[in-house]
């Protein structure tokens, strides 16, 4: 029976504490919390902070998305309202909806998609994703499309509005890593567009612009250009469409996130 009594102990404590669920934001992207926080901000913190919340001398830049004390949401409520030991952080005694607006506010500033929901009709923007736009000849959400560009199923959490917009319009402004092109001559004069997956000295493995798998061998090629600063992506992609049709675009992509990311949605 002793022997019995001390296993199971001994397998109480061998069984690791059950960890506590991420504490999220209740309003996250909600576009009233942001300008409640953003108020609240240059109240109570743009002294330390600067009124651009890009830091001073006594706090620390809080628009780069990294924070020294945890970017979760439940660490920027625990940091805001105990403040930091040691440091000029001080404890705030908000209530908790005023720090969960603090929260929305510093969230939206960074480089991911914490700000506001994009504003537009994103049903008519993923018409013009899989039609008329033409982007889902490149890319990829949610199984459907091409998988020679960047997979798009989580854009929207993982980078701002401003960001998507600009690669819309600009889409050599910057290339995604490990989607630099390349273009080909190959000895029977086919000409080959597209993103290098894998290579040796005897072979590339690349995605064509038709989303093909192909497996080149290196004495097959005459030419090949590297596209360090050209994306495959076509320049004029984004500035064909009217203002009104981009900004559907947007809102589609902008929704493109893990459901337990979207936070308030504007109607």
């Amino acid at each position: 029976m002793a022997v019995l009594l001390w296993i199971f102990i001994a397998a109480l404590q061998a069984t690791p504490p059950a960890q506590k669920p991420p504490v999220r934001n209740p309003l996250a992207r909600d576009p009233a919390a942001i300008e409640a926080g953003a108020k609240a901000f240059e109240g109570r913190c743009a002294f330390c902070h600067g009124t651009d919340a890009k830091g001073t001398g006594r706090g620390s830049n809080l628009t780069t998305g990294h924070w020294a004390h945890g970017g979760k949401d439940g660490e920027l409520f625990k940091t805001i309202k105990e403040g930091v030991a040691g440091t000029e952080m001080p404890p705030h005694d908000l209530p908790d909806t005023g720090i969960w607006q603090l929260v929305s506010y510093i969230r939206s500033l960074g480089g991911s998609g914490y700000q506001a929901p994009v504003p537009g009709n994103a049903a008519a923007g993923e018409k013009l994703f899989f039609g008329k736009a033409g982007c889902s000849a490149c890319h990829m959400i949610a199984g459907r499309g091409s998988p020679f560009g960047p997979e798009l199923s989580r854009i929207g959490a993982v980078r701002a509005a401003t960001a998507i917009r600009k690669s819309l319009l600009e889409p050599s402004a910057e290339i995604a890593e490990g989607f630099a092109g390349v273009r080909l001559s190959l000895k029977g004069g086919e000409k080959v567009e597209g993103v290098i997956r894998n290579e040796d000295n005897f072979s590339i493995q690349l995605i064509d612009k038709a989303g093909r798998f192909r497996l080149l061998d290196k004495q097959q090629v005459s030419t090949l250009t590297r596209l360090e600063r050209e994306s495959l992506m076509p320049a004029g992609a984004g500035r064909a469409l009217a203002p009104e049709e981009l900004q559907d675009l947007l809102a589609f992509l902008d929704r493109q996130r893990p459901p337990e990311e979207e936070g308030s949605e504007q109607r």
